[in-house]
């Protein structure tokens, strides 16, 4: 879903292309990507302030469907927060606008808080958690996640950063995982049931471990954890994760937790 290219934005073929603008400096090296936001701040209404928007639609000498172009503010004020949400925002466009996928220009130019490698991350978190929605208890979903994200990047600097989508994925898809458990009620994850997917998740990554039950936490002394449980119907599980990797350096951690 997620993907890195160093297409060409002048002759490449895009249903929607994403462009972060600042209202003091051209953030990008490309010449199409400058001529670009120079039409977009053309308008009177657009000047690159922050939460500034503007979508333009059929861009003379590109194969451009629609551009859209977010106001960022000051390249000084620019931090890997305000790109997290020029990623979602993104998405969001895009699947308002019913498209499949978009393309999203990563700045060329870093200020002195972020880099390139940084920004990219950034851009790419924010998509890729936008294009997630928690659709478990809805009868009907109007929800379309896009097919794909592209994170267009300088030609110089694809090499440098071909790690990072994977490296965005399983930190996006932890996150991910994590608010499907919170947004579950508690009706539907008793400690066992919860326990068991914990479990199933950990084995996955190579963890090692054990599912404690009440009976070995009494024998095990878990006063406090079983005082805490003596207040539900389901009696209280606890999961043990064991990661004790081989070789030099390898080490052990045990996480006891509820």
């Amino acid at each position: 879903m997620l993907k890195l290219t160093s297409a060409s934005v002048a002759r490449s073929a895009m249903e929607l292309l994403a462009v972060p603008v600042c209202q003091d400096a051209d953030l990008h090296k490309d010449d199409a990507l400058q001529s670009l936001s120079a039409k977009a701040k053309a308008y009177p209404e657009f000047s690159g302030e922050k939460d500034q928007q503007i979508l333009l639609y059929d861009l003379p000498d590109t194969k451009i469907r629609r551009a859209v172009f977010f106001g960022l503010g000051k390249l000084e004020n620019l931090d890997r927060e305000s790109l997290r949400a020029l990623g979602g925002k993104a998405v969001k466009a895009a699947q308002a606008a019913k498209c499949a996928s978009v393309a999203i220009a990563v700045p060329g130019m870093a200020n002195k808080h972020l880099e390139l490698p940084e920004m990219a991350k950034a851009i790419g978190e924010g998509a890729f958690l936008a294009n997630r929605s928690f659709e478990k208890y809805k009868s009907e979903s109007k929800y379309t996640a896009l097919a794909k994200i592209s994170l267009m990047v300088p030609p110089r600097e694809a090499k440098t950063l071909r790690d990072l989508v994977a490296e965005v994925e399983i930190v996006c898809g932890g996150t991910l995982l994590a608010r499907e458990w919170v947004n579950t009620p508690s009706n539907d994850k008793p400690p066992l049931v919860f326990a068991k997917e914990v479990a199933a998740q950990a084995k996955k990554v190579g963890l090692k471990v054990q599912i404690h039950d009440e009976a070995r936490l009494k024998r095990d002394k878990f006063g406090a954890l079983l005082a805490v449980a003596a207040g539900s119907s389901n009696p209280p599980c606890l999961v043990e994760l064991v990661h004790a990797p081989r070789g030099p350096g390898g080490f052990c951690v045990r996480d006891l937790s509820r």
